[in-house]
């Protein structure tokens, strides 16, 4: 059997929210995921004694209200885009249509492209690669943060661990979690509207 990658990512967002137990599963296994990741930096930065740096020209992790930001939020957009998943199907079972019309035809398209199947993988993909793009671009300023910055940083390639921890923590959230997501929200949005259009 081969391994379908778009059924897999679609598949970590559509099912979350809505099945018996996977609902508690899913919404420990994002948080327990986020801490990782968040132990991950933590544990990075104090190594190379850069939590708080004492330097006025330079910005340690507690310092950092992006990655703080980033930290937090990660695990916010991948359970609203699940529940949003979830409710747009709920939503939608319930409304109260004509007996002619067939919910289940009707949504049919819209679930295809919420699976990434068709020329919604393209829309996938850049924002794939946008991310891809962002996350090799900080790698290259953190090389040289006063050039970029003015400043220096707790994730700098002065400080190793803080560097590879905090790469890490980037790639998870710019090319996995904000593009998935983002898709999804898109998508989501994009098919209440058309659906809602049609009836």
């Amino acid at each position: 059997m081969r391994f379908d990658f778009f059924a897999f990512l679609s598949g970590l967002i559509t099912g979350g929210f809505g099945r018996d137990n996977n609902t508690k599963k899913f919404v420990i296994t994002v948080l327990l995921i986020s801490i990782t990741q968040a132990l991950l930096v933590t544990a990075g930065a104090y190594i190379d004694e850069t939590l708080n740096i004492d330097d006025e020209m330079s910005v340690g992790l507690l310092e950092h209200y992006g990655i703080m930001t980033i930290l937090v939020t990660d695990p916010m957009l991948i359970l609203s885009a699940s529940y949003a998943h979830y409710r747009f199907l709920a939503a939608f079972h319930k409304l109260p249509v004509s007996r002619k019309v067939n919910m289940d035809d009707i949504l049919r398209d819209h679930l295809e492209r919420l699976s990434m199947k068709g020329r919604a993988r393209f829309f996938y993909f850049l924002l794939f690669f946008i991310g891809l793009i962002a996350w090799v671009n900080n790698i290259n300023q953190t090389i040289e943060p006063i050039q970029y910055y003015g400043n220096n940083v707790f994730d700098s390639k002065q400080y190793w661990h803080g560097f590879l921890a905090n790469k890490l923590n980037l790639f998870v959230s710019w090319v996995v979690v904000y593009p998935l997501s983002f898709f999804f929200i898109i998508f989501l949005g994009l098919s209440t509207w058309q659906i809602l259009k049609e009836l």
